[in-house]
């Protein structure tokens, strides 16, 4: 509290490259193994936004995992950066999620997709 000026916050929402496919996703994945890939992305934007003095000083993630599927247009997925000012907080916001795709690349994070309360 107090050690920054800007809080920048990124929505990511359940999308379909061709909506009238499927209804919404589920996503599965090993969370050990992925927890701890995304605290090693975290430590890493913190560190090197001291040493290019920008202070990203806390983030915060949250993805949607298991439970029942999440539909076309709501979100999965919250990623809050706090900065010092704003524009280092939106490059650390693309930098976490640059580095969330890597996550997927690495571990097996499953999407189910559903088509009228089906699953594929």
């Amino acid at each position: 509290p107090g050690s920054y000026g800007a809080l920048t916050l990124f929505t990511g929402c359940t999308r379909s490259d061709n909506p009238s496919s499927a209804n919404g996703l589920l996503y599965e994945g090993y969370i050990n193994m992925i927890c701890t890939v995304i605290k090693e992305i975290t430590e890493t934007l913190i560190k090197e936004s001291i040493n290019n003095d920008s202070e990203i000083t806390h983030i915060t993630f949250t993805h949607r995992l298991y439970g029942p599927p999440v539909l076309l247009s709501e979100a999965s997925m919250y990623v809050q950066i706090a900065s010092k000012h704003r524009k280092e907080g939106f490059k650390g916001v693309e930098k976490f999620m640059d580095g969330l795709k890597e996550v997927r690349k690495r571990y097996d994070v499953f999407t189910f997709f559903f088509w009228g309360g089906g699953e594929e």
